[in-house]
């Protein structure tokens, strides 16, 4: 294991290139080669290269190695995890529902992908509670299959089980809103890429799901940096994974605010439906 006295070849590979990127093998060599306890052959070493590529740890760019960077992203969101659970001793939000007018209950979130998961949790939550119930959405981007795409996949078939269907318009029609839009299926999700803004705050997001308005707000430096990536990408090429880490997983306030629907928030339910 990482961080342990005996480690193995392909732990000191990772642990040299988490120093230094783009390396080569006889770079590598000559960095780990002093804190073995016994030579390794050229064959071993090519060997532990290959393994690594293969599950995605590392990448080869020439004959230069570096660590890959989606893998990296995990181990970001896992650190994160850890320092939550055993540093912080932060507690992961409880499910609290309003139950009377007027009452607002807020969740706090470190960054997006923390936001995400529980925004999801919350929304099945309330689809479990009420079969059948149609949910009502606007989100300035769609970009959660960008941000967290294995938890969207285990979202939306959640959704499906308890037959909830989605109506949601987005205020961008560009080219990341409609690569994130094919992967939610038609059947229980509609929605419509406005070629503009409904609202000029581009850090709010709004739900109306079973008689609960959902108030999503994302740090405004975070949503700025969100609507220049989704303004300026033209192909999946563009986007880089670093990019992808410092957007999502970067530490910006986030907040989740559930109140009872009001008169108000019925009127931004009959919005959205009269699109549909």
């Amino acid at each position: 294991m990482l961080c342990t006295h005996n480690e193995t070849l392909a732990e000191l590979i990772i642990r040299e290139l988490s120093k230094r990127p783009r390396m080569e093998l006889a770079e590598l060599i000559a960095l780990v080669s002093p804190r073995l306890s016994k030579p390794i052959t050229l064959q071993a070493w090519y060997k532990t290269l290959q393994k690594l590529t293969k599950d995605g740890v590392i990448v080869k760019v020439g004959k230069r190695y570096s660590l890959n960077a989606s893998w990296l992203a995990q181990i970001l969101h896992w650190a994160g995890v850890i320092d939550r659970v055993y540093i912080d001793q932060e507690v992961w939000p409880v499910i609290e529902l309003p139950t009377k007018a007027n009452q607002k209950i807020v969740y706090r979130f470190r960054n997006p992908i923390d936001l995400d998961t529980f925004w999801g949790h919350l929304l099945v939550h309330i689809a479990s509670q009420k079969k059948g119930v149609k949910v009502y959405a606007y989100n300035p981007h769609f970009w959660f299959y960008l941000g967290h795409g294995h938890v969207e996949e285990r979202y939306n078939k959640s959704m499906i089980e308890f037959k909830a269907h989605s109506y949601i318009i987005v205020g961008s029609d560009s080219f990341l809103d409609k690569w994130n839009a094919k992967f939610f299926p038609k059947k229980y999700f509609s929605y419509w890429l406005s070629p503009k803004p409904l609202y000029p705050d581009n850090s709010r997001a709004l739900n109306y799901i079973g008689g609960y308005f959902l108030e999503i707000k994302l740090h405004k430096d975070t949503a700025q940096k969100i609507h220049e990536l989704f303004s300026r990408v033209k192909n999946l090429s563009d986007v880089s994974q670093i990019e992808l880490i410092s957007i999502f997983q970067r530490k910006a306030l986030c907040t989740l605010t559930v109140s009872l629907a009001s008169g108000k928030d019925e009127a931004f339910k009959r919005k959205i439906a009269r699109h549909f």
